[in-house]
């Protein structure tokens, strides 16, 4: 006889169990699907790495976030002319260092040409509102009324003549629309409120007056976090809200709860036994023990 399908998943893991240690990334995962946070940080899984390496999309992000690391602090100074060869070089330099594939080396560094004006004309309006004063800046905080602690590691923080700062963003992809923002992406604005509470450690806390997505897609584009539709004094709350509700025993951590298209997939939906079930179908929360 034919096995029953899976029902879908909605594990409910004991208090002590349960995470307390999220990125700032991950709060949209928790949104969206929160079994991957349970498979992940719960029963500790992760992806095998695979047996053939290929050109993925997390690689090309990387390569992206090197090359401005590097490129970004020497623009001053510079004409748009040398801006460009710069940036150009030294793509060159780090997709031959990282990259071992010939073909996708020359296709993302044609995609690097293509977004290179937009990105060089884009900086001029970035350096008008203040001067870069870090990259990659790690740091941590942890949420007084529930005792969870987020860490991040924002891509880029300007000072503006004032003292106050502003926050970037690079994005590989698309960046969040208004809408995605509003609902489930609210890394940007989550990160503003941890950089005022002084997660940035010796930086201090920091007044943000603004944060942006900077998209470098194969069309690039900027779309702002608005900090006034969605002000960082809110944020404390939607997180006490949604930590509270995760943290409650009673919780179970459901699949695929808001995918954000159908198309897409994670490391742990064989896990999930995705494809057994769909989305129409509730699901049943299961107490799990403190072995889980």
């Amino acid at each position: 006889l034919p096995e029953p399908p899976a029902p879908r998943p909605s594990p409910a893991p004991p208090a002590a169990a349960r995470p307390r240690r999220l990125s700032v990334t991950e709060v949209e995962t928790l949104l969206r699907d929160p079994y991957q946070i349970y498979a992940k940080h719960v029963l500790r899984l992760r992806a095998l790495d695979p047996l053939r390496h290929r050109p993925e999309a997390s690689l090309r992000g990387t390569v992206l976030h090197e090359v401005l690391e590097q490129v970004v602090p020497q623009f001053p100074g510079l004409d748009r002319a040398g801006q460009k060869a710069l940036l150009l070089s030294a793509g060159a330099e780090v997709l031959e260092r990282i990259v071992p594939w010939p073909t996708a080396r020359r296709f993302w560094l044609a995609r690097l040409m293509r977004i290179a004006d937009h990105f060089i004309a884009e900086e001029e309006i970035r350096r008008s509102r203040g001067a870069l004063m870090a990259t990659e800046q790690g740091g941590g905080h942890v949420l007084p009324t529930t005792g969870v602690e987020l860490v991040v590691k924002t891509d880029r923080i300007d000072r503006t003549p004032e003292g106050a700062v502003w926050l970037y963003d690079y994005k590989t992809g698309r960046p969040p629309t208004e809408k995605q923002q509003a609902k489930y992406n609210k890394q940007l604005h989550i990160t503003a409120y941890l950089a005022e509470a002084g997660a940035f450690g010796k930086l201090g806390p920091l007044h943000v007056v603004g944060a942006e997505y900077i998209g470098l897609a194969a069309r690039p584009e900027t779309v702002p976090a608005d900090l006034e539709k969605i002000p960082v004094e809110l944020v404390p709350e939607s997180l006490h809200r949604l930590f509270t509700r995760f943290l409650d025993p009673a919780t179970g951590f459901t699949a695929q709860v808001a995918r954000e298209s159908q198309g897409e997939w994670s490391d742990y939906d064989h896990l999930s036994r995705g494809g057994e079930w769909d989305l129409t179908q509730h699901a049943e929360v299961l107490k799990v023990g403190d072995h889980a």
